[in-house]
């Protein structure tokens, strides 16, 4: 029951991470790669973080602005933890 429940959860998940709705966002991440050893501990979290923070003088761009290339599983992950699940995470298409 407990994996019907986890699966039904992820298939819902990648519905709605791949929902095309056209909004803007400020900053596209294209990429980000953190060594497998590394993961969980907040790197990619600070990266990003860094880029908001720094990528225009005195504008902090808020995480709902920004968005992610279509990602792999794991970096679906991220997008989805970066933004909190509460959260629509967008993709962008180019």
């Amino acid at each position: 029951l407990f994996v019907v429940r986890l699966v039904m959860h992820i298939i819902i998940m990648i519905i709605q991470f791949t929902m095309t709705k056209k909004v803007s966002a400020t900053l596209g991440v294209s990429r980000i790669w953190v060594h497998r050893s590394y993961r969980k501990c907040g790197i990619a979290s600070k990266l990003v973080d860094h880029i908001r923070h720094n990528f225009k003088f005195g504008i902090k761009i808020p995480r709902e602005k920004v968005a992610f290339s279509p990602p792999t599983p794991d970096g679906y992950q991220f997008a989805m933890n970066y933004n909190g699940h509460h959260q629509r995470t967008f993709v962008y298409d180019i």
